[in-house]
């Protein structure tokens, strides 16, 4: 290569410092960074399709004017099926600046502290989830254009992820019709360079109940919202906690069943008003090789025949509606796969691994896609007050990436 694996490392940082200045959290339609790549890949003369999708309802309900959100794909080299896809989302979940002592949308540094080898520490919402693999791939282009390619290396970059891995299949879809299908596709999520080749799959859900409204002095006029949300969600921690004695565990992941949780609830106006309304927002993380529709179908039952029946005599117009807002499914581990092969010729020979948390990489697989997670990072430093990323973790993976 012409440049020095240093000199891509300045020109990844640069890149990275560009990327996390973009606040393109859940609810945006991500314009500003979708043009910013798109400019980018362009200026070196590559064919970028951009595939916009429908914005998620619960994004409609904050963001009602904004427009729809996009995906993005180029071709490096021959414009034809086979190689490899590095994808990556470009989203980040949102950070409440308050808490932050360095700002979450300005990449800032600081030595690693107690860890000489760790390098710098770069600071800013998505350094490692995951504008820090995106970077390192914008720096590669040129020198991948150089290197006159006779197998093609394929970029995605997507949106919605966070929001649960929507963005993903609308790009999918169109792999092998409007654009080249991969042999194998990388996910470079943080597994801090290690393989991953399995992981459980997701689903998210609200429950909305309408109940009926009453003055709080007469609550048997009324039916309340909030009460048969407390029967739902005893049905869900029910359910929880069999999960975790199932005897189909997976010693592969941790915790090794499938899990569901509830994460908000929302309901009521007034102390003095039986609520009308209610909303539960669950998910359902499961095993591979288990359906979280019969959970879904047990929640139905116990619905219709214990609660609505309970209620419909006298209140008919109570209501319960389930909604599935995102899903994606497991990545199935396959020791062999071609996308593992990739990684090995890329220099890594690292045991491969399972984990908990989700990725894009079980929607190509469904598409039967070959593909494996493994990317720069620890997960540990994702989601959290002062994300960050070493500058060592950086230039290591991208010695791997000029491998490839």
């Amino acid at each position: 290569m012409r440049n020095s694996t240093h000199t891509l490392s300045d020109a990844a940082e640069q890149l990275l410092t560009e990327l996390i200045a973009f606040p393109s959290t859940p609810g945006t339609d991500g314009k500003e960074i979708l043009d910013w790549v798109s400019d980018y890949l362009k200026d070196y003369g590559l064919q970028v399709y951009r595939f916009p999708f429908p914005p998620a309802d619960a994004q409609r309900e904050h963001a009602e004017n904004a427009d729809a959100p996009a995906n993005l794909f180029t071709t490096i080299g021959p414009q034809q099926d086979g190689g490899i896809c590095l994808s990556a989302h470009l989203d980040v979940v949102p950070a409440a600046a308050e808490n932050w002592t360095h700002p979450p949308f300005e990449l800032t540094s600081e030595m690693g502290g107690a860890d000489s080898h760790a390098g710098r520490r770069l600071f800013g919402r998505g350094t490692t989830d995951m504008k820090g693999f995106v970077a390192l791939a914008l720096a590669m282009v040129p020198e991948w254009l150089r290197q006159k390619r006779s197998r093609p290396i394929h970029l995605a970059f997507t949106l919605d992820e966070e929001s649960g891995c929507r963005g993903a299949p609308f790009l999918i879809e169109r792999l092998g019709h409007q654009v080249p299908r991969p042999d194998a596709v990388i996910v470079g999520e943080p597994t801090a360079m290690v393989p991953v080749i399995g992981h459980k799959g997701g689903t998210s859900c609200y429950t909305k109940i309408r109940g009926v409204p009453a003055h709080s002095s007469t609550p048997a006029e009324g039916a309340s919202a909030i009460y048969i949300a407390n029967d739902i969600i005893n049905f869900l921690r029910s359910k929880a906690d069999s999960l975790s004695r199932s005897k189909g565990q997976d010693s592969r992941f941790l915790p090794p069943h499938s899990t569901l949780s509830v994460g908000t609830i929302h309901g009521g106006t007034a102390r003095n008003i039986i609520p009308e309304e209610c909303r539960i927002v669950w998910e359902i993380r499961n095993l591979p090789g288990e359906r979280p529709d019969e959970i879904l179908n047990e929640l139905e039952d116990k619905v219709q025949k214990e609660i609505l029946s309970r209620y419909s005599p006298r209140f008919p117009q109570v209501d319960i509606e389930t909604v599935i807002t995102a899903e994606y499914p497991p990545l199935l581990p396959d020791s062999s796969s071609t996308a593992l092969q990739y990684v090995r010729e890329a220099g890594c020979d690292a045991e491969p691994k399972c984990v908990t948390f989700g990725t894009e990489a079980g929607h190509y697989q469904a598409a039967g896609i070959s593909a494996v997670v493994w990317g720069p990072g620890n997960i540990a430093q994702a989601h959290i007050v002062d994300e960050y990323i070493d500058s060592q973790a950086l230039a290591a993976y991208l010695k791997c990436m000029a491998r490839l």
